[in-house]
């Protein structure tokens, strides 16, 4: 990713890195192996403490309030990570092999927890936030998780009932959850800290989650993308895991010929080097990946339009803003 904003993106990460230090319980170093903790904080894109970062610049806010925020929220997404894998199955993460593959499930499952309760921790004891600041960012924090961990039980449970009748709406409204969440918090926060409107909140809320929907697809597209070797998670995998992705659905519904064969395949237990050909075989026949890509560009636009209502007039800095755009717009286009 080029833009104009790195130095002052690396040097937010390099004090969030080192602030996570200390804004971390002390409880965790009575771990045996706190590296399998600390080494998940200091790793990863940390694409939402970014936006977080470029949006308290874009308005002005103290970095100071937004870092404990910051290392809670991205506290949090780690913890979701190691679940996740555990859920999927997968064997990587990131080019290394996924904590419970490593250390096994059971010591994943409590290092997942031991994340999951320390990510007010930073929060409760900055003194860089007043306690009706503190409330509020622990509060957004807590409606958070819950409604990620909706949008993964109805992604999960699409799989246990063995349901292939999700349509579109039903996967976008999903993915607002499961992975547009985050986002979302992470571009209202410093809105919230800055006292702006409900009406602020909400578009801020609405870009986030289409900036996540942007990022949930170009996921999907990546993990079956034929003869990409530089996608950090399993090749193939949201094959093996019969998830129903904008692909599958797309699939499913346009194309009523091939879609018994599809669905026989997702539902194999075990699948062969055969199946994942003829999966991808089916899918290019019916240009899905085109149609996939067509919605990553809508959603970006969606994602442009969003943010110039946004925009605070007040803000001279058109660095911040062109940086904001061309992120959203590397979500959209990267390889991997």
């Amino acid at each position: 990713m080029s833009i104009n904003y790195d130095r002052e993106i690396y040097a937010f990460l390099k004090e969030m890195e080192r602030q996570s230090d200390s804004l971390v319980s002390p409880e965790i170093n009575l771990v045996t192996h706190k590296e399998d903790i600390f080494s998940s904080l200091k790793s990863g894109k940390k694409i939402r403490p970014y936006f977080m970062m470029l949006f308290a610049k874009l308005i002005d806010i103290n970095l100071n309030k937004i870092y404990p925020v910051a290392i809670g929220l991205e506290i949090y997404h780690n913890s979701t990570l190691i679940l996740d894998d555990i859920q999927d199955d997968s064997k990587l993460r990131r080019n290394k092999e996924c904590l419970h593959i490593l250390r096994g499930t059971p010591l994943g499952i409590a290092t997942a927890a031991l994340l999951r309760s320390n990510m007010y921790y930073p929060i409760q004891k900055t003194d860089f936030l007043n306690t009706h600041e503190k409330y509020a960012m622990m509060e957004i924090l807590n409606d958070t998780a819950i409604e990620l961990c909706i949008g993964q039980y109805v992604e999960l449970s699409w799989i246990a009932d063995n349901r292939f009748d999700v349509n579109e709406n039903d996967y976008f409204n999903m993915v607002e959850k499961k992975t547009g969440a985050l986002f979302a918090a992470a571009i209202k926060i410093p809105f919230i800290l800055a006292g702006y409107s409900e009406d602020s909140f909400f578009i801020a809320e609405k870009l986030g989650k289409t900036i996540g929907s942007i990022f949930q697809i170009k996921d999907d597209l990546l993990s079956v993308t034929p003869n990409n070797d530089q996608f950090d998670k399993d090749l193939y995998a949201d094959i093996h895991e019969s998830k129903r992705t904008l692909l599958v659905i797309h699939t499913i519904q346009d194309d009523p010929i091939h879609a018994e064969e599809l669905i026989a395949i997702l539902n194999k237990k075990s699948k062969s080097q055969e199946d994942y050909l003829r999966y991808l075989e089916i899918l290019q026949a019916n240009n899905s990946f085109d149609y996939v890509n067509d919605h990553i560009r809508k959603q970006t636009d969606i994602a442009k339009q969003l943010f110039d209502q946004l925009n605070d007039e007040k803000s001279n800095n058109q660095t911040v803003k062109e940086t904001i755009l061309q992120l959203i717009l590397f979500l959209s286009t990267r390889s991997k």
